[in-house]
């Protein structure tokens, strides 16, 4: 296994212990992420199995793409430090399957298929509320069935006990009736602790990166059978 792949994983693996355990990944981890990785890749430079354009290109890419995305909410600032850093650590990585030889998108993109599979996990676990006679629309008579279908695939109700640490509500009341809240842009100081709620929990995408690197270091490119897929199809 490369090097560089060996530091993303060791430094994404202490990084999702801090995001689960506080939601906060101290700078330090990526000022170390980034120096040890700088200096493994200088020597790959000097050593002539990479070259300077290969970095310049993978770094300049990948800080505009996660920069982007990031003033764009779709993650924290510790998800773009990591995209960034690894990019330092490994610029160009070439496994068994791959598009682009760029590894900090491939295990971006790793990362948020497997997030997408989370919803199918949130819809088989209401349906079984549901199954099990639980009243979980309740008070919400007036949403649609596909708004209800929503909630089900991103959130659950949670009991009267307090809401477990990090979730976000799904739910607002407008003119005293009550509506499911699909907001996007939310801050992590709307973390609700009051249950008999629909929430949704604050998902730590720095896990997700570290699964993404995992399975470019098993398998590759995730997105590959999936282009194959709908090539063939």
């Amino acid at each position: 296994m490369d090097i560089g792949l060996i530091i993303i994983l060791v430094t994404l693996s202490v990084a999702s212990i801090y995001d689960l355990w506080k939601r906060e990944v101290p700078d330090k981890v990526w000022l170390i992420f980034g120096a040890i990785g700088s200096a493994a890749t200088a020597l790959d430079i000097f050593s002539g199995r990479l070259q300077l354009i290969v970095l310049f290109a993978s770094v300049g890419i990948t800080t505009v793409f996660s920069t982007g995305l990031y003033y764009l909410r779709f993650y924290g600032g510790a998800d773009a430090k990591a995209l960034i850093a690894a990019s330092l650590t490994l610029p160009f990585y070439e496994p068994t399957n791959f598009i682009h030889p760029l590894a900090p998108i491939m295990i971006l993109a790793n990362g948020t298929l497997l997030l997408i599979g989370l919803p199918v996990l949130f819809s088989l676990f209401n349906l079984i509320q549901i199954v099990r006679g639980k009243h979980i629309f309740q008070g919400f008579e007036s949403e649609s069935w596909w708004r209800k279908a929503a909630a089900c695939s991103i959130g659950y109700r949670a009991g009267l006990k307090r809401v477990r640490r990090f979730h976000l509500t799904l739910e607002k009341v407008e003119e005293g009736v009550k509506k499911f809240d699909f907001s996007l842009l939310r801050d992590d100081d709307m973390f609700v602790e009051k249950g008999d709620r629909w929430v949704t929990p604050g998902l730590p995408l720095i896990v997700f990166l570290l699964v993404g690197a995992v399975a470019l270091a098993l398998y590759g490119d995730l997105t590959v059978p999936i282009l194959m897929a709908f090539i063939g199809g």
